[in-house]
């Protein structure tokens, strides 16, 4: 199709030659009717072309609005285009954000979760704190203290007799309300009797357990006043307690050690047993004739120290020894002789771990494996004769090591509590030292010589 200038130059081109035509029209002779008949067709022609000439003249302008139109309809799909692109960088930005946000939140959950472990830590460690105060309180005695340092003692399988023998197995299934075990001296009752207490805190989850809320009451309104708690207080809270768990576990170690007279802890375990059948008593004591005639009734299992128990204390006990003493040196050198220490001393030990350990501390000083075997092959047959033993070599050490030896001796026998060696080194370096004079590390006596002044 032709563009809108060459049909306008062609309809000009027809009218100038319509103008021409018609002119010479008039110049010709006899032509008047051809004339007329031409001239109303140029006539009719030039009307139409100068209709046709309007109709450019609209073209013309229509194509001015259609080049216009087409601007900006190629504006339009630019911005198409350019909106379709904005949508997907929109897209692209909105998963970037939520990522963002995913990655936000998670950090802030897992900041949160930190922080509420912190905080549950915390609040963990205030009320152990709190709980160690109440129990000092009630009882100045660290049971638990020395009942984790006995457990850590303890080899595995020691007890395995005690702990599966038919009387101790009912008793922790609650089947016997009252189970005694006697023992001699040294017979490692107190150790049976963590052993005990650590598989019932194993079976029931009671670590740690809070304390009651009663007995933080009763801890509240007695810390007002500095004072401590009454035996009526004690015993109503217990009762309280007991009636709230379907099985109370009591163990009692040292029975003969609650007080002078033996009446009075024989009271004790009347009262505590008439609470309720729920209430299952196991303790320890030694031999008594009060207490054999108290407990003629009651199950009963006697403790002693098996060979078995012997031998991995006695093991244990080797694997500790210093790496440089004359013992060690020994066994390096023959480690068979090992086996013949422990073989030996379990035999002559009497059911006693006390009597073993003393038998083995007597070896330390020995100055070669011949007197190591000659000691094995005399010794003491009583525990009296081993500590007559025991304080002769500490007497045939040097006078100074003699003398610091009774010192601490007597400081351990006349404490009201057990002493620690940090405790006898400061004991020791405040004997010395004036009032106006400060406690320095150089005072401090070496903790290993004055355990080993003692044998």
């Amino acid at each position: 199709m032709s563009d809108p200038l060459s049909i306008t130059a062609s309809v000009i081109a027809v009218l100038e030659l319509a103008a021409t035509t018609t002119r010479y029209l008039r110049e010709i002779k006899h032509g008047a009717a051809d004339r007329l008949q031409l001239r109303d067709e140029i006539r009719s022609t030039t009307y139409l072309l100068e209709m046709l000439s309007d109709r450019i003249d609209d073209a013309e302008d229509a194509a001015v609005t259609l080049g216009m139109g087409k601007s900006i309809l190629t504006e339009s799909l630019d911005i198409t285009e350019k909106l379709a692109c904005l949508e997907r960088l929109k897209g692209s930005l909105s998963l970037i954000l939520q990522n963002d946000l995913i990655k936000m939140v998670q950090s802030s959950h897992r900041e949160l979760t930190e922080i509420g472990q912190k905080v549950s830590q915390t609040q963990l460690k205030d009320e152990e704190e709190l709980n160690e105060r109440i129990l000092l309180w009630l009882s100045p005695f660290p049971f638990r203290k020395q009942h984790d340092a006995i457990l850590e003692t303890v080899q595995a399988g020691t007890g395995g007799w005690f702990m599966k023998h038919e009387k101790v197995c009912n008793w922790l299934e609650g089947n016997i309300s009252m189970l005694w075990c006697p023992g001699i001296p040294g017979a490692g009752k107190t150790r049976l009797m963590s052993i005990v207490v650590d598989t019932l805190e194993h079976k029931l989850a009671s670590r740690n357990a809070l304390l009651p809320s009663e007995i933080s009451s009763l801890y509240n309104s007695h810390k007002r006043l500095g004072t401590g708690p009454t035996w009526k207080e004690l015993f109503d809270i217990f009762t309280k307690m007991t009636l709230e768990y379907e099985t109370t576990f009591i163990v009692i170690d040292a029975l003969d050690e609650y007080s002078e007279s033996e009446n009075n802890p024989l009271w004790f375990l009347s009262t505590i047993s008439s609470v309720g059948s729920n209430v299952k008593i196991m303790c320890s004591s030694r031999f008594s004739t009060t207490f054999d005639a108290y407990f003629n009734s009651i199950e009963k299992v006697e403790i002693s120290a098996r060979d078995e128990d012997v031998e991995l204390f006695l093991d244990s006990e080797i694997a500790r020894l210093p790496t440089l003493s004359s013992l060690s040196k020994h066994l390096r050198a023959e480690p068979d002789l090992r086996r013949h220490i422990i073989i030996s001393i379990t035999g002559e030990c009497q059911g006693m771990f006390l009597l073993a350990k003393l038998h083995l501390e007597s070896l330390l000083p020995k100055i070669n494996r011949k007197a190591v075997r000659l000691a094995l092959a005399s010794l003491p047959g009583t525990l009296n004769d081993t500590y007559s033993d025991a304080l002769k070599r500490i007497r045939d050490q040097p006078a100074e090591m003699a003398e610091l030896a009774e010192l601490v001796l007597l400081w351990v026998i006349c404490a009201c509590q057990n002493l620690t060696v940090i405790q006898l080194q400061h004991m020791y370096a405040m004997q010395e030292l004036s009032e106006e004079m400060a406690l320095e590390d150089d005072d401090l006596p070496d903790g290993d010589v004055l355990t080993a002044a003692c044998g």
